[in-house]
């Protein structure tokens, strides 16, 4: 049975039952995903690479500054909370110390000191606010609202500015994709994921009367079909399918559920190697997700990003080349720069997270 403050919406609902200490923590957080989605100065006019990989103007620098000085103050603030928290997550733990040490070898340590401090922020807040949470569904509550509100000024952004909110460029992949008030589509359709599974539980859970849940459902998944983004599509599909399965199972199932989801997990890392090209034939086990995307076999050509990433990380295959310092921009000294030479454009991104 939920408890009437896990029913709420609305933000300063969230604050006034019982969130009081985690006020300041909730509003860092808020406005760090917004400055995080959206452009610097709310700036839509198209950008150079070397413009939209710069550390921004100085209301933003100093937003991060703020970010991170709250974020270690609270941290420090909720130590007991947050030492238990790290200590269930060892192996994140290990990977912040690599990457704040890959200063000391990186080849663009200016690039990678930047990173740090903005991986700082985001790691001490998001542990400040998770120990001094209240109840379990404390994130949803707070960010979606926010993340509903992005999904719904990007739609009127869409019909009032398209210029803007909709991408210009004629190539395949891009081609009439939202974007919406974000940097690019890739980010709305991520943030329109978040919010179609925030959405989606809270309608399972029970949380919401209706309308509320499909309304809200609804205008994500409207941000997140629009957007185009494959990947993130194909993550709300497997999100929804296991929610599905753990949350509306028959009382029958709840014996199998581990191997169910055992099995689900299996096919997940299966769809994930597949991708990476790590499996012989994997074309065939990936010609349904290029049927449902609507992309071919080399997910719109970036299969060719790939095979230089992955030619460069033999060359660091350890301790990579530091935190942050290979995608810096058409920079001759980058090993990057070899997309420009190979694939005649620069993506400032491996368009895949297991290789970056």
């Amino acid at each position: 049975m939920l408890s009437s403050k896990e029913k709420l919406l609305s933000l300063p609902s969230v604050f006034k039952h019982g969130q009081e200490k985690n006020t300041l923590v909730s509003i860092c957080l808020i406005a760090m995903c917004i400055n995080m989605a959206v452009p610097d100065g709310f700036d839509y006019q198209p950008a150079s690479i070397d413009t939209a990989l710069a550390p921004g103007s100085a209301i933003t620098r100093i937003a991060w500054l703020l970010f991170i000085v709250i974020g270690i103050f609270k941290f420090g603030q909720s130590l007991r909370a947050s030492k238990a928290i790290l200590a269930k997550n060892r192996f994140f733990v290990g990977l912040l110390i690599i990457t704040a040490c890959s200063f000391f070898w990186s080849i663009a340590p200016d690039f990678t000191m930047r990173r740090i401090l903005r991986i700082t922020a985001v790691v001490t807040l998001c542990v400040a606010f998770a120990g001094a949470s209240r109840t379990s569904r404390t994130f949803q509550l707070v960010l979606r609202p926010v993340f509903t509100v992005i999904m719904i000024s990007s739609i009127i952004f869409v019909i009032a500015y398209p210029e803007y909110a909709i991408e210009a460029s004629q190539q395949f992949e891009l081609r009439n994709a939202w974007k919406g008030i974000t940097t690019q589509k890739n980010v709305l359709g991520g943030l329109a994921s978040m919010s179609s599974i925030f959405w989606l539980h809270a309608w399972i859970s029970k949380q919401m009367r209706q309308p509320w849940p499909l309304i809200g459902l609804g205008v994500s998944a409207t941000c997140l079909f629009n957007s185009r983004s494959s990947t993130s599509i194909m993550a709300t599909i497997f999100g929804a399918f296991l929610m599905f399965m753990l949350m509306r199972s028959p009382g029958s199932m709840k014996r199998a559920m581990p191997y169910f989801v055992g099995i689900f997990v299996s096919i997940l890392l299966l769809y994930s190697l597949a991708v990476l090209k790590l499996i012989p034939g994997s074309e065939v086990l990936l010609s349904p997700i290029a049927s449902i995307t609507g992309k071919d076999l080399t997910f719109s050509g970036r299969t060719a990003i790939w095979d230089i990433i992955n030619t460069h990380i033999q060359y660091n295959p350890w301790l990579g080349t530091g935190y942050g310092a290979y995608w810096i921009g058409e920079d001759p000294t980058s090993p990057s720069i070899e997309m420009k030479q190979k694939l005649y454009f620069y993506p400032t991104e491996g368009h895949n997270g297991y290789l970056d």
